[in-house]
């Protein structure tokens, strides 16, 4: 006895499938938002709380500097994640709908090298402070 799925469940599984896929993005740059976030805000509390940290950090106001950077870079890259998130998702949801679905690979490739670059940069900022 052998199934198949109808047409229409097909289309629905690949649009579904689509919707999913759009909202991992979306809650991965929305992550790297709140991280950037947060590490303004130490950074912030790092100057107006010196007490409250290691002897050395709120004075040096390099490694403030330092961290509200990184949380910029960081939210700057979680929002283009969610540019990206918002393109993917239109593009593929027309390749489903025309019937023939074409990866970009190039996307993952550079989504993958800018979380590898801010994970590097991230341990060398710690090992070196």
């Amino acid at each position: 006895m052998r199934s198949e799925i109808p047409e229409g469940e097909t289309l629905s599984r690949e649009h579904l499938a689509n919707e999913r896929t759009f909202l991992s993005w979306i809650r991965t740059g929305m992550n790297m938002v709140g991280a950037g976030i947060l590490l303004g805000v130490l950074a912030g509390a790092l100057r107006f709380f010196p007490a409250a940290f290691p002897t050395g950090w709120a004075t040096d106001g390099s490694r403030n500097r330092d961290l509200a950077l990184f949380g910029i870079a960081l939210v700057v890259f979680g929002a283009l994640m969610e540019l990206v998130a918002a393109v993917r998702f239109v593009r593929y949801g027309r390749s489903i709908r025309r019937g023939r679905l074409t990866p970009t690979w190039p996307v993952y490739l550079l989504v993958a090298l800018g979380l590898a670059l801010m994970g590097a940069a991230c341990t060398i900022y710690a090992v070196v402070s």
